[in-house]
C-alpha cells in the first residue's frame, strides 16, 4: 500500500482555455474519476492562474499530476507542496472543491507565490509547506461557510 500524499501546484492558462466551458470540465471529470482513484483535493482558480490541491495515494496522486501537465489548456506548472500525510486529509470529504479567485484572493495568492519563488534563492523569504496549506484551509472554510 502505497503513501497517502499531498500535492499542490499552480499553474498559469493558455489561449486554448475556454473559461466557464473548461471549468465545468474539469470539475465533472475530477468529482467523476477522483473517488474512484481516492483522490481528494481544492481547485482554485479565476480563469488565468490555477491552485490546486490532491491528496491521495501517492501512486494515483503522481500518475494524475503527470496527465494534468500535459494538459494543453495551462502551462507553467510548479508544486508549491508534495509530502507523505501524517494525519487525516485537509479535504478527505471533496472528490474536488471549487473556489473561483476574487482580486483579494489573488493578491493573497500573488505574494505568497512571490514569496515562495524568492524563498528559492533567499531563506529568509521562504514560505513553508505549511504557510501554503493553512492558506488553503482558509479556503477550505469560506466555500464551506457559503455551500452551507
Amino acid at each position: 500500500m502505497s503513501d497517502t500524499i499531498q500535492l499542490v501546484y499552480v499553474s498559469y492558462s493558455t489561449d486554448d482555455f475556454d473559461t466557464e466551458k473548461d471549468i465545468d470540465l474539469i470539475l465533472d471529470s475530477s468529482r467523476k474519476n477522483n473517488p474512484i482513484l481516492d483522490i481528494t483535493g481544492m481547485l482554485l482558480s479565476n480563469a488565468v492562474v490555477f491552485v490546486q490541491l490532491l491528496e491521495g495515494p501517492e501512486n494515483q496522486v503522481r500518475a494524475l499530476y503527470e496527465k494534468i501537465k500535459k494538459d494543453k489548456r495551462h502551462d507553467h506548472t510548479f508544486i508549491l507542496v508534495d509530502q507523505v500525510l501524517t494525519g487525516p486529509r485537509l479535504f478527505g470529504d471533496w472528490s474536488m472543491g471549487f473556489k473561483r479567485l476574487n482580486d483579494i484572493d489573488l493578491e493573497t495568492i500573488n505574494t505568497i507565490f512571490a514569496l515562495h519563488k524568492k524563498g528559492k534563492k533567499n531563506a529568509e523569504h521562504q514560505v513553508t509547506q505549511e504557510q501554503i496549506l493553512n492558506l488553503l484551509k482558509e479556503f477550505r472554510f469560506l466555500v464551506g461557510q457559503k455551500a452551507s
